[in-house]
């Protein structure tokens, strides 16, 4: 049976551990430990790994066989234990992915903020006045512009032409064709077709100064807020506050958005601090939705939800957004723990990504805030965090066998790992992650959270492309993140991983979480309704990254890889 665990990731993508990857398209539009402990824990490693391998697809089966995993640690319910995760309503048959052939004739040029239009907005039309028989802008067009609609378009305002050029507001109350004419005095006119529809999301609106629009989008990573008012669920958030969201994300042409509403106000959710990822990374936009979902139905954890919503940003569709729950101490309070526990969120900057990382690894007193930032719990107390990482976490390998069931909920570490190399996310192993403790419950120890999931199901991080790489590895190793003292990539915690039969158990949970948030029907029917509900304002969307004509080829790549991947997991685990 193939050995492949604990092959260095970096070696992995240079082709170490034959990943057999799956081509993919280009993107020509877009751009310390002491090296004698760590050899010796290596070697221990090996042995335990060569005494427990022989018989793991044997141990695996029979338990699978017998009474489910038959734990008698941490009390956890039977393994899975679905959550309730909210299902659209949807379409038993998904609509077409293609742009129809809208018409446009004449020397006024009319342009929409999306490539189709939302039905029930005021939409922004840009206004472009050219010469007769000519592209080039004629700058000495004069006024005043007329601008009428075929029944069911409302004529909002319209601008007087500036050096040929000026807005027109319309509103459209009815979906399907419709027909705007602009004229001049001097008998210029312009005839587009639009094509309206009636979003399926909710649609959120953000009005911001345009000089601090400007600001905040030409500086990716600075945090300041801006004000703004915020329009969601009928209602109106004056005093709301705005700024990007997302490390090297933020460099992307869309941009990810956080959004605080004022205090004391909320949406009907409870939330008051938002997140909107744009997924430019993942040309489905799927990864991070799909991936929050088989952690939902098929662990017990605490998992942020998703939806999808059209956003606008005065009075111009942005783009399909995905909204993710914030975890905060409104997610804490859902999932009934203590929103003053200690919360801490694995998020280095860019210059402290790789060294020190946040690998729960020693590290000079002052980087921890940076690393690992305090969400909830004492303002800048590190005390416990600190603790688990210099002194459990460092323990010889019998004491730290001996020690860790009191400081973390192993079964809860397990299944998030587990999660992990099902969905085969390698971020987390030094960045995006959430942990907490709850100083003042019975039990104190540490559990982590998911987060940041698109980078999942296929997509790798790769020296050459970085986040953009177009390649779907299936067969990267499953224990990822243990230290073999031969590489920087590994996290403290999957020491827990030396234990034989806390190994054992994580191979369990692979297989189970694989064989349920991998199965064809358990996907296929998440991502058809994924599709039919953001279909029409994905291909409305004018900044994301995929084509129209690639998308459902990029969206079969996912389930390529669900079935290479439980593929692999059966294969290594000895598993018919």
């Amino acid at each position: 049976m193939p050995r492949r665990f604990a092959i260095a990731l970096v070696l992995a993508l240079l082709g170490a551990c034959s990943p057999e990857p799956v081509p993919g398209t280009d993107a020509p539009d877009v751009q310390a430990t002491d090296a004698a402990d760590a050899a010796d824990g290596a070697l221990s490693d090996a042995a335990d790994t060569a005494d427990a391998g022989s018989d793991v697809a044997a141990d695996v089966a029979d338990t699978l066989a017998s009474d489910g995993l038959g734990w008698t640690a941490d009390a956890q319910p039977p393994f899975p234990v679905a959550q309730d995760v909210d299902l659209p309503v949807c379409p038993t048959v998904v609509g077409k992915f293609e742009l129809p052939e809208l018409s446009a004739t004449g020397d006024i040029e009319l342009v929409g903020s999306g490539w189709l239009q939302a039905v029930g907005v005021v939409e922004t039309l840009d206004v472009r006045i050219r010469k007769p028989g000519s592209e080039s802008t004629d700058v000495k067009a004069a006024g005043p512009l007329t601008l009428t609609g075929t029944p069911g378009v409302t004529v909002v305002s319209v601008g007087t032409p500036a050096a040929g050029v000026t807005t027109a507001k319309v509103t459209f109350a009815t979906a399907g064709r419709h027909t705007l004419t602009a004229s001049l005095p001097d008998g210029r006119q312009g005839v587009v077709e639009f094509e309206a529809y009636v979003s399926p999301l909710p649609i959120w609106e953000v009005e911001i100064a345009p000089v601090d629009w400007k600001a905040m989008v030409a500086d990716p990573y600075d945090r300041t807020y801006y004000p703004a008012t915020f329009k969601a669920e009928g209602q109106v958030f004056a005093g709301a506050e705005i700024r990007l969201h997302g490390g090297a994300s933020s460099e992307m042409p869309k941009k990810s958005f956080r959004v605080n509403l004022p205090k004391g106000q909320q949406l009907k959710s409870g939330e008051r601090k938002l997140i909107l990822r744009a997924e430019y990374v993942d040309k489905t936009m799927l990864r991070t939705r799909v991936s929050y979902e088989i952690y939902r139905a098929t662990t017990w954890l605490p998992t942020p939800k998703t939806e999808y919503v059209h956003l606008r940003i005065n009075g111009r569709y942005y783009g399909l957004m995905n909204h993710v729950q914030r975890i905060g101490g409104d997610f804490l309070q859902a999932w009934g723990l203590n929103p003053d526990g200690n919360l801490y969120e694995s998020d280095p900057p860019n210059e402290l990504a790789v060294e020190p990382g946040g690998k729960m690894t020693p590290m000079a007193p002052e980087l921890y805030a940076q690393v690992y930032a305090k969400q909830a719990g004492t303002k800048d107390v590190f005390d416990d965090l600190i603790a688990l990482i210099e002194g459990v976490l460092q323990l010889p390998k019998d004491a730290f066998a001996a020690a860790i069931d009191q400081q973390l909920r192993v079964d809860d570490w397990l299944a998030y790992a587990a999660g992990m190399a099902v969905l085969q996310n390698h971020e987390h192993i030094r960045k995006n992650f959430y942990l907490y403790r709850d100083p003042a419950a019975a039990d104190d120890r540490w559990v982590f959270f998911p987060w940041d999931l698109d980078l999942t199901l296929g997509h790798l991080w790769t020296e050459e492309k970085d986040v953009l790489d177009e390649t779907i590895f299936t067969q990267m190793p499953l224990d990822v993140g243990l230290d073999t003292g031969a590489h920087g990539f590994y996290n403290q915690v999957y020491r827990v991983l030396e234990n034989p039969a806390y190994r054992k158990r994580f191979f369990q949970f692979v297989l189970q979480i694989a064989d349920t948030g991998l199965a064809p029907d358990f996907l296929d029917q998440r991502l058809e309704t994924a599709l039919c509900t953001l279909r029409l304002d994905f291909l409305a969307d004018k900044r994301k990254r995929s084509s129209v004509g690639e998308y459902l080829d990029r969206v079969d790549e996912i389930r390529a890889y669900a079935q290479g991947r439980r593929a692999f997991i059966h294969e290594e685990l000895g598993v018919p």
